[in-house]
């Protein structure tokens, strides 16, 4: 998977343009490279051996590989050659955490709760409003030129419990927009 990442600077390296922004919404490479972790996403999903083996990996091993790509990453100097392997050593530890989340979020949340079974129903209408609500919260609080500590804090429990709220207000109440948002 980190090769993918060293993929797409090749591309830009044959003069490929890759880092240029079409109509002002995206640009390939922000396609081509999130574009490798639904692909992941989708193989996990489809191949249960490859999840359980990730989930079944000691914490302790992601912890070391990922400390140990950050140390060396930070010791490594400037040059295409240090390009390089600082590229894939970031993209690899990405790709070590990543793995460790799977593992942590097994083992915290594989039991059955009514409060994890709210959460996962309200799941896709929170993650398709939270960047609106995101927004307009920021627009508000910034006038107030708070810490950023304390600003942070506010926007991330503000916009989790504006966005849940909405889904229990709005999606949950209405067969149409229950259809719509969470398909059933």
């Amino acid at each position: 998977m980190p090769i993918f990442a060293l993929g797409i600077m090749f591309l830009n390296k044959i003069g490929i343009p890759i880092y240029i922004e079409k109509w002002g919404v995206f640009s390939p490479y922000s396609l081509l490279y999130n574009y490798i972790f639904f692909a992941f996403g989708y193989l996990i999903s489809c191949n249960k051996k490859l999840l359980n083996s990730i989930i079944q990996t000691n914490s302790g091993i992601y912890i070391i590989l990922i400390v140990s790509a950050v140390l060396t990453y930070n010791f490594l100097g400037e040059g295409f050659i240090s390009s390089i392997t600082k590229e894939y050593l970031y993209t690899l530890s990405q790709w070590f955490a990543i793995a460790l989340c799977f593992k942590v979020f097994k083992m915290a949340f594989s039991k059955q709760s009514s409060i994890m079974s709210k959460l996962s129903e309200a799941s896709y209408s929170v993650y398709l409003f939270h960047y609106l609500i995101l927004m307009l919260i920021a627009d508000f609080i910034i006038d107030f030129n708070p810490n950023a500590y304390i600003g942070f804090s506010v926007l991330v429990v503000f916009t989790a419990l504006i966005s849940y709220a909405a889904h229990k207000i709005f999606i949950e109440k209405n067969e149409m927009l229950k259809f719509i948002f969470n398909g059933k």
